[in-house]
């Protein structure tokens, strides 16, 4: 009955495909398992469910694109041979695919395809671009030779891209004997010169090509890494990247960094280019090996509207944005201009339950997000609520504001924090937890890493230059989290422009281009004499340029004071937590939760019962006055029935959060921003030795309050976020001042220029300018001699280890 019905419809299309030569090498006959595949996939096409499908089709240079759903190809099909096809021969399946609708626009349905797709008025080669293949999905460590001439789906960072070439798919040879002509084609782009001639008895061997014949097709190659979370099976092993051959449309489709998802056809090509010769058993080995790497179908880029996929999730889980963010809501395109995603690499979209999760969270805990949060993120280590506080807010982000004019440069959102402090207090635990909780999160050590590492590099890729992506690159739109930051003082300047400007610059080889690098830096730091010496400032003890400290938003410092008390009570939560034993752990936790007093002396890292209050909408007034609980005694509130998120979710919430809440400044919080600001002004200006107070800090006070609005999923920042984010500035700072001074102690905080205390590097460098200047202006005369500046040494007893080095640090200071 099924030949029957097959037969009928040959019968209707009146002779054998007119496409079949384009995509089979072979002879059509009517029996054979591909031309009975095309027939039953025409006669789909052709039916109403199959014409919808069909026309998503678009025309692109003398082509036809058709982008199809493989789930819904084969729900609505219900052909039961296609899913085996796919399986065993997707070369084969993937051609009777292109072949039928070839057929039915441009021979069955030919007047409703001029009519409905005016772009195609002639035909023209069909290209099918399969999308939502699940079943295939394999982890790019799990493609081996079982998996060759299988259509597989990979997922990954693009981490090196080759140039866009022109890549010969088929050429004419003229015979040297008969001059005969024949048409042959390179099969994977590989050059394959007929033996002989054939030609009317003619065996000559001389074949001559003819360039202005070849047909041509944009080529690229690029390299896929797997992604972390997908890798987790392989952890220990080293990540070795596959090639991945992209072809006309495809070409330029991703640029290094981006997060890709592949449709292709795991191939092989000879791996003599790869091994070397060394003689005879080199040769042999050679042409006995080969390497896998995968021809793409189609290619789906996170954050891009010209993929298959967008990676926004369906357009019924769109519509629920709305209603999930509670407050906020959705934020539209109106700040996300740049088209943008922050969805997790991992999941393409926000299903039923986690935008359920988000409506009851933000319903549940509206106002006091914060505070939960906080206690979510690396919830092993107790206390640092302010250094979690200042992490979740680079987390979440601020809005990214293009300027009016397109020349102009976009004001970053990203939000950069600096970890500085003694050994042994949690900093590498706290960034692998922001890049655990982090949608995109990147981590690395600073005293492995070089330049090219952390931003981009030209390597040679096949006697081509390709760029190499770095750290930075790999974690565009997301986190790059670079522990021990103070061992790699060498690469800090390939930093600067990365961490402001927002992309990395490479002028290599010839190759000239600029690769986005829209990162936000989680960086740790340690004090270079090993502990921190309160005596000298930030700059002395990390001994950085103030360039690229002031390229942080948020500067903590982590001191480790010794309390015998505390000490006790923390040691005992240890051991009961590496116990296992679930009563002992929370007895510690309980003790180590109450005062040395008893319950009524003042908490050492958390306190109960104490309900303060909305954390952003939270009463006007000052910072911490006005009858406004502070921001830290709201983070050390502890309540019943609070359980720390999984990491799972708050990358989810974070992910949404970032996608979807644009908020906006009111006309209170820029008043008490702007009060702040103009304080940090004047005290800047009261202290000459300090460095300048810019607009910059004043784009950071903005970003962070932002951040704090997003937290919450609401699209107006208040007046309570701004002084949150001003207390969250003072309490940090203030407790960072080598001069224990002043209340704006973030000054003093970054001095390192002409300031100092007395006997400091800064101080002792202040001194012998101001002794040499006097000795200048008593002699008239700008001219000082060596031995001149050694008396002006003498007198003022300069306490430097070396005059001719400090000389030296001075002239390349400018002074």
């Amino acid at each position: 009955m099924a030949m029957n019905r097959l037969q009928t419809r040959r019968t209707d299309l009146a002779g054998p495909p007119q496409a079949w030569g384009l995509y089979f090498g072979d002879a059509y006959a009517t029996d054979d398992r591909r031309a009975i595949l095309v027939a039953e996939l025409v006669q789909h096409f052709a039916s109403p469910a199959g014409w919808q499908q069909l026309l998503a089709a678009e025309a692109w240079h003398a082509r036809c694109l058709l982008p199809l759903d493989w789930q819904k190809l084969v729900e609505q099909s219900r052909i039961r041979d296609l899913p085996e096809a796919m399986l065993h021969a997707a070369a084969e399946a993937l051609g009777c695919i292109a072949c039928a609708a070839y057929e039915v626009l441009f021979r069955v349905r030919e007047a409703a395809t001029r009519q409905q797709l005016p772009d195609l008025q002639q035909p023209c080669k069909v290209l099918v671009r399969l999308s939502n293949h699940p079943g295939a999905f394999k982890t790019i460590s799990s493609i081996k030779a079982d998996s060759i001439g299988r259509l597989v789906t990979v997922r990954g960072t693009i981490v090196r891209s080759t140039p866009a070439q022109p890549l010969v798919v088929e050429m004419d040879f003229v015979c040297g004997k008969c001059g005969a002509a024949q048409r042959v084609p390179f099969p994977d782009g590989r050059f394959a010169p007929p033996p002989s001639c054939g030609d009317n008895g003619c065996r000559s061997r001389t074949l001559v090509p003819v360039q202005s014949t070849a047909a041509c097709v944009d080529w690229q190659r690029v390299s896929l890494q797997g992604l972390p979370k997908d890798e987790r099976n392989s952890l220990g092993r080293v990540p070795v990247p596959i090639g991945v051959e992209l072809s006309e449309d495809l070409v330029g489709r991703c640029t290094p960094g981006s997060v890709a998802t592949v449709v292709g056809l795991v191939k092989v090509q000879n791996g003599d280019a790869a091994v070397g010769g060394g003689g005879k058993g080199g040769d042999m080995k050679a042409q006995c090996l080969f390497l896998p790497y995968i021809d793409a179908v189609s290619v789906s880029v996170m954050g891009s509207s010209r993929g298959s996929q967008t990676g926004g999730g369906s357009e019924q889980e769109q519509a629920q944005c709305s209603a999930a963010a509670g407050a906020g809501g959705c934020g539209g395109e109106e700040g996300g201009g740049d088209g943008d995603s922050f969805l997790p690499p991992n999941m393409p979209g926000f299903s039923h339950l986690d935008l359920k999760f988000i409506c009851e969270f933000t319903n549940g805990y509206e106002g006091d997000q914060l505070r939960l949060l906080v206690h979510s993120l690396c919830p092993s280590i107790f206390g640092h609520e302010l250094v979690k506080a200042g992490l979740l807010l680079s987390l979440f982000g601020g809005g990214r504001k293009a300027s009016s004019s397109q020349a102009d440069m976009a004001l970053r959102r990203d939000i950069h924090v600096l970890l500085v402090g003694d050994p042994g207090l949690g900093k590498s635990q706290l960034l692998q937890a922001a890049a655990a909780a982090a949608p995109r999160g990147v981590y690395i050590c600073g005293n492995t890493s070089s330049a090219a590492g952390l931003t981009a590099s030209v390597v040679r890729e096949g006697g081509e230059f390709a760029f190499d992506a770095g750290a930075l690159v790999v974690a565009d739109r997301g986190v790059c989290c670079i522990d021990e930051f103070d061992k790699m003082r060498s690469e800090h300047q390939s930093l600067l422009g990365a961490m402001e400007q927002q992309e990395v610059s490479v002028a290599k080889a010839g190759m000239v281009a600029s690769l986005p690098a829209r990162t936000t830096v989680l960086a740790a730091a340690n004090p270079a004499e090993g502990s921190y010496n309160r005596g000298r400032t930030l700059l002395e003890n990390l001994k950085i340029s103030p360039a690229m400290l002031s390229r942080f938003d948020l500067v903590f410092l982590l001191l480790d004071r010794p309390d015998g008390d505390r000490d006790q009570r923390l040691a005992d939560h240890v051991m009961a937590l590496h116990s296992g034993l679930t009563a002992r752990a929370a007895a510690a936790r309980n003790r180590l939760l109450e005062g040395p007093g008893g319950s009524s002396a003042p908490p050492l890292l958390l306190t109960y019962g104490r309900h303060g209050g909305a954390g952003g909408n939270g009463g006007g007034g000052a910072a911490c006055g006005g009858g406004r609980v502070p921001l830290l005694e709201r983070l050390k509130e502890r309540r019943e029935g609070d359980e720390p998120l999984p990491t799972q979710l708050l990358r989810k919430y974070i992910a949404y959060a970032r996608q979807y809440v644009h908020p906006r400044l009111s006309e209170q919080a820029m008043s008490v921003l702007k009060e702040y600001y103009l304080q940090l002004r004047i005290q800047s200006a009261a202290d000459p030795g300090s460095l300048p107070v810019t607009a910059r800090q004043l784009e950071s006070l903005v970003r962070l309050c932002e951040a704090r609005a997003r937290l919450e999923l609401r699209e107006e920042v208040t007046a309570g976020d701004a002084e949150d984010v001003v207390e969250l500035m003072r309490q940090t700072l203030d407790a960072q001042v080598a001069s224990g001074g002043t209340a704006l102690g973030c000054i003093d905080f970054t001095r390192g220029g002409g300031g100092g205390r007395p006997g400091s590097q800064a101080g002792e460098r202040r001194r012998y300018l101001e002794a040499l200047a006097r000795h200048c202006q008593a002699k008239g005369d700008a001219v000082v001699e060596a031995w001149e500046m050694q008396d002006v040494a003498d007198r003022i007893v300069l306490q430097v280890p070396s005059l001719h080095t400090f000389i030296a640090q001075l002239n390349e200071a400018g002074k």
